[in-house]
């Protein structure tokens, strides 16, 4: 009876394995969506995916390191990380450049609800680790080290990437935009006045002589 509920349990796991390619596919193009429609560079979109990838990584290591092993609970925090991690990197992104790449102006304004974001939501996962079932439990341990992963990578190493990378390229297309010329056309204007005066003189004299 062991034998065939873990050949079940194995069967189920590879079909749930499969499917789960493919949600998060389409995870994945909602977030390159959200990421293009939040940012107004390219350069932003790819620092926002190269911090999900190093959190997963850190993921996948601690997991590894701790002896831990995805299954049919715990590969349901993988949307979720993956929400959050480009939910923190939007947040943080669009705080420096209001604060022009001013990393300790940045901390100062959103770094600290940041953080406590990250700790709150690991602690009320984290929770789940003392959980009586097994699965549950390694959901909560799985989303705590994810969450806390994706929180200090953009916290702390993002906000230096993107004085780098973003604030180069910023520069860039500032010196190859072509000027504007401020100057006002005086003579033109001057002329279109006159004539506009003339024009209304033109047709209200003889509406006033009229009702006169």
């Amino acid at each position: 009876m062991a034998d065939r509920l873990a050949a079940f349990a194995g069967e189920l796991l590879r079909t749930m394995a499969t499917k789960v390619v493919w949600m998060l596919g389409g995870v994945l193009a909602l977030l390159v969506v959200c990421a293009v429609a939040g940012f107004s560079a390219w350069t932003e979109v790819v620092l926002s995916f190269i911090t999900l990838g190093l959190s997963g990584l850190w993921l996948c290591a601690l997991m590894q390191f701790s002896g831990w092993s995805w299954n049919l609970m715990n590969i349901m925090a993988l949307p979720l990380l993956l929400g959050a991690g480009v939910d923190y990197t939007i947040l943080m992104q669009l705080a420096l450049r209001r604060h022009r790449g001013d990393v300790a102006a940045v901390h100062h304004e959103i770094g600290v609800a940041l953080v406590v974001s990250c700790a709150t939501a690991a602690v009320g996962f984290g929770s789940l680790a003392w959980a009586s079932n097994g699965g549950l439990a390694s959901l909560g341990r799985v989303c705590a080290a994810g969450i806390l992963g994706t929180g200090f990578v953009a916290i702390f190493l993002l906000p230096f990437w993107w004085r780098h990378f973003a604030t180069v390229e910023a520069e860039v297309a500032t010196t190859m935009r072509p000027r504007k010329s401020t100057a006002r056309p005086r003579g033109n204007s001057a002329s279109l006045r006159c004539g506009l005066f003339r024009k209304g003189f033109s047709i209200g004299w003889p509406i006033a002589r009229r009702c006169l």
